[in-house]
């Protein structure tokens, strides 16, 4: 014979957790959130980067960076390649990378911000 689940413990700690989707949700935000930000500059181009990058490997190939780039060195490379070679629009950069991030990239040579935020959430 069978509880009802108000009276069976095991039935009523599942209910009460949330579902899987937004417990997923719940922890990449808290990942996002809790991952070291990332400060660089180049060429007087300055990037503050949070979160990481899924396939930053096969993008240090396609930009020739070291092996060691970080994904602030990506970032500030996709900018320029951004900038030197227009008119590319912006979501053009920021739909090769894949992951969890924020950047605010900031250019002194052209006083020009670019901001970009993507959550797989």
């Amino acid at each position: 014979m069978s509880m009802p689940a108000e009276d069976d413990p095991i039935e009523a700690q599942q209910e009460a957790r949330p579902p899987r989707k937004l417990e997923a949700t719940i922890m990449s935000f808290w990942r996002l959130q809790t991952e070291c930000r990332s400060f660089g500059a180049k060429d007087e181009i300055f990037c503050l980067f949070q979160g990481s990058l899924g396939n930053l490997g096969s993008l240090k190939q396609q930009y020739g960076l070291a092996k060691n780039a970080n994904e602030v060195l990506l970032v500030i490379e996709a900018y320029k390649t951004l900038r030197d070679r227009a008119p590319y629009p912006a979501n053009h950069v920021v739909s090769h990378l894949s992951g969890d991030f924020a950047f605010v990239v900031f250019d002194k040579s052209t006083s020009t911000l670019f901001v970009a935020s993507v959550s797989s959430f």
